[in-house]
């Protein structure tokens, strides 16, 4: 039986399957990957996960501890220089219900980001509830970050000795001895106390955040362009089948002539 298709017809429509064929592979894939890896939804898993207990409230103390270390412009106190031993110190006194709440609220804003929602510039965390709790145990914070510290010289621990008042900038980084620890730790604890106090409501993460993980101006550019392309591959498949459907429909046959009334 002969076929009503043109020939320009079928070579069209073998060009456009051609094309539609790998669109329609990656399309079937765009579509949940989309819905999976861009909704904030699908990390709140990642709470229950070791690693991340370890890992996430590890990186929140060192932030708080670079911010707390810089939030008097005019003084950085010296017996405040054992970063590592401070980072670790108060991992363990950030609320749980915080730290959760804080990757929630990143994660959000992150993927509100790469959404086109927000500038990277709007990534805050707020440490309200922070400052509360460091400034509650901010004595027995004092008392664990002066016993990680070497032991005082005898001239150290003979400036502190018989002062009821000292200054806490005043403070060498080192351990004093029993009967002055008092003393030393109730002026770290008030100079804490005074540095948490000097933290805003909210931190921005703008140059918190690895610079790998902020797309460029330039690369967002792409990135924006690629993602697009990405969401309407899907509906240009389809435009494609529908081409390819109009070009291999068959004409319909015109109606025989009849001879000369």
């Amino acid at each position: 039986m002969k076929s009503n298709i043109s020939l320009s017809n079928k070579v069209g429509a073998i060009l456009l399957t051609i094309i539609v064929i790998p669109t329609l592979i990656i399309s079937l894939f765009t579509v949940p990957f989309e819905f999976v890896v861009f909704e904030s939804v699908s990390y709140y898993s990642i709470l229950e996960d070791d690693e991340y207990k370890e890992g996430f409230p590890q990186v929140i103390s060192a932030i708080i501890t670079d911010q707390l270390l810089t939030a008097d412009k005019n003084d950085h106190p010296a017996n405040l220089e054992n970063k590592e031993s401070l980072n670790t110190i108060l991992v363990n006194y950030l609320p749980d219900e915080w730290v959760n709440e804080t990757f929630k609220d990143v994660v959000n804003q992150v993927i509100a980001y790469l959404n086109f929602k927000t500038p990277y510039t709007s990534i805050k965390i707020n440490v309200n509830s922070l400052k509360e709790a460091l400034i509650l145990n901010s004595s027995l914070i004092s008392d664990k970050y002066l016993l990680s510290l070497d032991n005082c010289t005898v001239e150290e621990d003979s400036e502190l000795a018989g002062k009821e008042v000292i200054d806490s900038y005043a403070l060498t980084l080192c351990r004093p001895s029993e009967k002055n620890a008092k003393i030393a730790s109730s002026a770290l604890s008030m100079m804490l106390e005074d540095k948490v106090n000097q933290l805003p409501e909210s931190i921005n993460l703008l140059g918190v955040i690895p610079g790998g993980m902020v797309l460029g101006e330039k690369t967002f550019y792409y990135y924006s362009i690629t993602r697009w392309v990405f969401r309407l591959l899907p509906f240009a498949t389809l435009l494609l089948l529908i081409v390819i459907a109009y070009l291999l429909r068959k004409s319909k046959k015109k109606p025989c002539e009849n001879g000369a009334a």
